[in-house]
């Protein structure tokens, strides 16, 4: 059960973990089982590149956000003193 819930959590699909389960009770079947493993965790390497890039992106976008506020709070900070 903890395979099933760490595999769908991460985004395997059903067919996949469906076809590792079958493969469980199959003689022999070591190589296909690594092989869906390892095509999995290639899927999520992939898309954990992905989400740093999106991550990196989203944090420059609250960098800008952050430098403008701060640039309109001195403004507004001069305005008012002046």
């Amino acid at each position: 059960i903890n395979f099933v819930k760490c595999m769908r959590q991460t985004g395997m699909p059903l067919k996949a973990i469906r076809a590792f389960g079958e493969l469980h009770f199959t003689h022999g079947s070591v190589y296909e089982r690594l092989a869906l493993l390892v095509e999995h965790q290639s899927r999520m390497e992939a898309q954990q590149i992905e989400l740093h890039k999106a991550l990196d992106f989203i944090g420059q976008k609250i960098g800008r956000f952050q430098d403008g506020i701060a640039k309109m709070e001195a403004h507004r900070a001069k305005t008012q003193a002046g």
